[in-house]
C-alpha cells in the first residue's frame, strides 16, 4: 500500500528547525472508495472535496495507488481536489511534496491544470479565494510529456518532463529570507516567493507569489484544459518548526592586528543575547563577549587579542530563559601582521602594506627615546605595496608609526 502524501524532509541551514509539523496525510488505496477520503470537516487524512463540474464528463479513479483525473473531451469540465479547512497554526512556510504523472495527452495545452495555495478557497472546481502561490501543468504534443509553469503573467515554464516525477514545492510567507538545504545544496528563499524542485533537482526557483498578503491555509488542484490524464500520489503537507534565530551569515576576518567578527539575523524571537566563544583547538571554548539582542539586526565585534595560528570562533544565541543554542563555528588562521610588515635591508627601511584602496600614508620613524628620524608622506595603492623609505639604520631599537588613511600601526624594530 502506498501513501498519497504532502511531505518533505530537509536538512536545514540558517533557519534552525526542531521538527516538521505534519498538516495533511492521505493514504490512497485502490481498494477504497474515493468518498472515504472526503469530509466536510476533514481530519489530517482527508480532503474537503474531490469532485468534477460536470457529472457526465470526465473521470475520477484511483489507479496504482494514485488519484487519477481524466478529461476525454475539450468540452467544459473541471476536475479538482481541495482542502478548505484551514491548516492549524497559521503557517508562514509551507512545504509540499507529491508525485505527478501525465498520460493520454497528444496535443499542446498551456495551463491544463493548476495547483495553488492561499486562503478563502471553496470546494468549487475552479480558482477562487486569495491565491498566495501557484504553478500550472502544461501538456506537450508528445504522449506522457509535460512541464510545470510559473502561473503569474509572463511566467516561465520549466524543461519537459515525462514519467512519474516527484514535486517539492516550498512557499515562504515568513517576512524574512528562509534558508534550507536540498541534496547537500543550500538555498535562500526570500519572503513572498516560492521554489519548485523535481526529483531533488532545482526546477523553478525564486518565483514571486501571486498575492503576498494571502495566508497559507488552503490548497486546491484543478484540471480544466486539454485531453489526457493527470495522476497524483504520495503527498504530504508540512510546516517546519523554527527556533528563535534565523542567521543570514557569520563572518570572521583578520585585519589591522584585529579579528573582525560580524553576523546578521533576518529573524529573532525571544532572544536575549548573542555570545562569542573562542578556542585554539576547536574543542575547549571560552566566552570572550556577549551582545544584547536587537531583533533582526546586524552585529559586529573585534577581538583585540588575536592568537597566531588557527583560532575557532563559535556564535551562540541565548534565549530569555538563559538556554543557549550554537548557531555557527568559524576558523581563522592568523600568521602575524600579514597586512603590514617593516624590515631593514642594506638599502634602507622597507614597508610592506596590503591596501584596500588608493591613498596617502604618513610614516614616522623614531628612536625608542622619541627622537624623530624620518617623517614622510607617501602614496600607496590598492593591493600589495612595497614602500622604500631609504633610511640606513644603525644598531638600536626604533619605532615605526604608520597611518594609511586611518589604518594605524605601531611596529617596534630591534636591530643588532
Amino acid at each position: 500500500m502506498k501513501k498519497l502524501l504532502f511531505i518533505l524532509f530537509f536538512a536545514f541551514k540558517g533557519v534552525t528547525v526542531e521538527c516538521m509539523a505534519q498538516l495533511l496525510e492521505i493514504d490512497f488505496d485502490d481498494s477504497k472508495s474515493i468518498e472515504s477520503y472526503v469530509s466536510s470537516n476533514p481530519d489530517v487524512n482527508q480532503l474537503s472535496a474531490i469532485d468534477k463540474s460536470n457529472k457526465e464528463r470526465g473521470r475520477i479513479t484511483v489507479e496504482s495507488n494514485m488519484l487519477k483525473f481524466t478529461r476525454e473531451t475539450q468540452e467544459t469540465v473541471s476536475i479538482s481536489f481541495s482542502r478548505t479547512k484551514a491548516f492549524s497554526g497559521s503557517p508562514k512556510i509551507l512545504i509540499i511534496e507529491f508525485d505527478i504523472q501525465v498520460s493520454g495527452n497528444s496535443a499542446k495545452e498551456t495551463s491544463a491544470a493548476m495547483f495553488q495555495i492561499g486562503d478563502s478557497f471553496t470546494t468549487s472546481n475552479s480558482s477562487n479565494g486569495n491565491v498566495h502561490s501557484r504553478f500550472s501543468v502544461n501538456f506537450s504534443d508528445t504522449p506522457g510529456e509535460f512541464s510545470l509553469k510559473d502561473s503569474k503573467r509572463g511566467g516561465a515554464s520549466g524543461s519537459p518532463l515525462s514519467g512519474k516525477k516527484r514535486i517539492k514545492f516550498i512557499v515562504n510567507n515568513l517576512g524574512s529570507t528562509y534558508s534550507y538545504d536540498i541534496e547537500g545544496r543550500n538555498h535562500q528563499l526570500e519572503s513572498a516567493k516560492w521554489d519548485l524542485f523535481i526529483d531533488g533537482e532545482a526546477y523553478l526557483l525564486g518565483k514571486e507569489s501571486t498575492d503576498p498578503f494571502a495566508q497559507l491555509e488552503h490548497i486546491k488542484f484543478f484540471f480544466d484544459g486539454g485531453i489526457g490524464s493527470i495522476s497524483i500520489g504520495n503527498i504530504l503537507v508540512h510546516v517546519p518548526t523554527i527556533l528563535p534565530v534565523q542567521l543570514e551569515y557569520f563572518n570572521v576576518s583578520h585585519r589591522n592586528n584585529l579579528v573582525n567578527l560580524s553576523w546578521k539575523t533576518s529573524y529573532e524571537s525571544k532572544v536575549k543575547a548573542f555570545e562569542i566563544h573562542k578556542s585554539s583547538n576547536g574543542k575547549d571554548f571560552e566566552k570572550i563577549t556577549s551582545l544584547k539582542s536587537r531583533g533582526k539586526s546586524a552585529y559586529s565585534y573585534k577581538d583585540e587579542y588575536p592568537t597566531n595560528g588557527t583560532s575557532y570562533y563559535k556564535l551562540l544565541q541565548v534565549d530569555e530563559n538563559g538556554n543557549t543554542e550554537e548557531l555557527s563555528v568559524k576558523s581563522l588562521n592568523v600568521n602575524g601582521d600579514i597586512d603590514f610588515m617593516v624590515y631593514a635591508t642594506s638599502d634602507g627601511l622597507i614597508v610592506n602594506y596590503e591596501g584596500q584602496r588608493d591613498g596617502i600614508a604618513t610614516l614616522i620613524l623614531s628612536k625608542i627615546n622619541g627622537q624623530k628620524i624620518l617623517d614622510r608622506k607617501i602614496a600607496f595603492s590598492e593591493g600589495v605595496n612595497k614602500l622604500y623609505l631609504g633610511a640606513i639604520l644603525n644598531e638600536g631599537i626604533y619605532l615605526v608609526n604608520a597611518d594609511f588613511d586611518g589604518d594605524k600601526y605601531v611596529k617596534k624594530l630591534a636591530l643588532k
